[in-house]
């Protein structure tokens, strides 16, 4: 059986939810930036993703590691131009739900070619909904990775299902 992956966990916030500023990802200086690649290699960890040259500087758990399950919850805000990335071993069906997020989230479910197979757009934050009511959101395909990035922006740059993820590593 596949764990839940969630975008935020333990307490839901006791405080008002905070609206983040839209963020404003700059498109990556290819002079100065690591170098991309097509293909996610799945053994190293990413720094960050590129999506049609938008660069977004990025947090990265793995399945099975501290932070998997909490992700972004309880915190206030994500910056502009970063997002969190959940890496899996292998390609899963994994869903996710707002549980202690503050705010509210884009999310892309992408394979293991690097493509978004799912995503879902400006999901609201939920505080105080009790654990047994709070939203499922499940991938229409299984996916090998997740990536968070701060709601409004997938519409704002018009990323879709089908987009190819970059992966951007050290050198």
């Amino acid at each position: 059986m596949v764990g839940i992956l969630i975008a935020g966990c333990a307490t839901a916030s006791q405080s008002s939810p905070t609206s983040p500023l839209m963020p404003t990802p700059t498109q990556a200086d290819r002079s100065t930036s690591p170098p991309e690649t097509a293909q996610p290699r799945w053994g190293a960890t990413p720094v960050a993703t590129s999506i049609k040259g938008v660069v977004y500087q990025v947090e990265v758990v793995r399945a099975g590691e501290p932070g998997y399950y909490k992700g972004l919850g309880e915190r206030d805000r994500l910056p502009a131009g970063q997002g969190m990335l959940f890496l899996h071993t292998e390609e899963v069906p994994a869903p996710f739900w707002m549980k202690g997020m503050r705010f509210p989230l884009d999310i892309l479910w992408i394979d293991s070619q690097g493509r978004i197979v799912h995503l879902e757009r400006n999901i609201p934050a939920q505080p105080g909904v009790p654990d047994n009511q709070l939203r499922l959101y499940r991938p229409s395909a299984p996916a090998r990775a997740v990536l968070e990035i701060n709601a409004g922006e997938a519409d704002a740059r018009n990323f879709d299902v089908g987009e190819q993820v970059l992966f951007i590593y050290e050198q």
